[in-house]
């Protein structure tokens, strides 16, 4: 079996579109090549506060065995078709393989921070819209992947708090795709073209 190899805003203020890999401003259309959500969500921050609940309800609840189910509105439903639409077709095995690791690293992520501060406990999430400049301190690798059409990535600051008041907070990528918000990657940029940082 190949290698894995670790790959790791539309608004008119604060939302980076990915045209050809360099950050800049504009509309895009959504993508109509997925399933549609069960749920529909508005795009906004409502709305991603809202498709985070039932996941959190089931971790408040102990509910282990309903985690992954909750939590998979945020994958992308059919990302071969999905990749293969946006990238050039020698990329997109690798992107698919790639994006497969990634979204239950991200889930992963959550529940190790949702732990530390206290199993069963009832978190909220509290979603806005990232600065555009945040991605100036640091930049997209230099060997990111370039999408072959625009790319509408919405980066949000999502803030987890829980019922006594401490929270943490995470830099996350979006597309909206058929009702809801689908994960592409935590940091300042998708997953194709965050650069890998190494922790000292």
């Amino acid at each position: 079996m190949s290698t894995r190899r670790k790959r790791h805003q539309r608004t008119d203020f604060a939302t980076l579109l990915l045209l050809v890999g360099i950050p800049c401003y504009g509309t895009q259309g959504q993508d109509k090549s997925s399933a549609p959500a069960t749920t529909t969500f508005t795009r906004n921050a409502s709305g991603l506060e809202a498709q985070f609940e039932p996941f959190l309800k089931a971790y408040a609840a102990g509910d282990d065995a309903s985690l992954d189910q909750q939590f998979a509105i945020f994958a992308i439903p059919d990302p071969a078709g999905w990749f293969g639409g946006t990238f050039l077709q020698n990329q997109v095995e690798q992107l698919v393989w790639d994006y497969e690791a990634e979204v239950p690293v991200y889930e992963k992520s959550l529940l190790l921070f949702m732990r530390k501060l206290g199993k069963r406990t009832r978190f909220k999430a509290h979603c806005s819209l990232a600065n555009p400049q945040v991605n100036l301190t640091l930049k997209p690798r230099p060997d990111s992947l370039i999408p072959v059409k625009q790319v509408e990535i919405e980066v949000f600051r999502v803030s987890f708090t829980a019922t006594d008041g401490r929270s943490f907070s995470q830099l996350v990528n979006f597309v909206y795709m058929d009702g809801a918000y689908r994960y592409v990657g935590k940091g300042a940029y998708p997953f194709w073209a965050m650069a890998d940082v190494t922790r000292k």
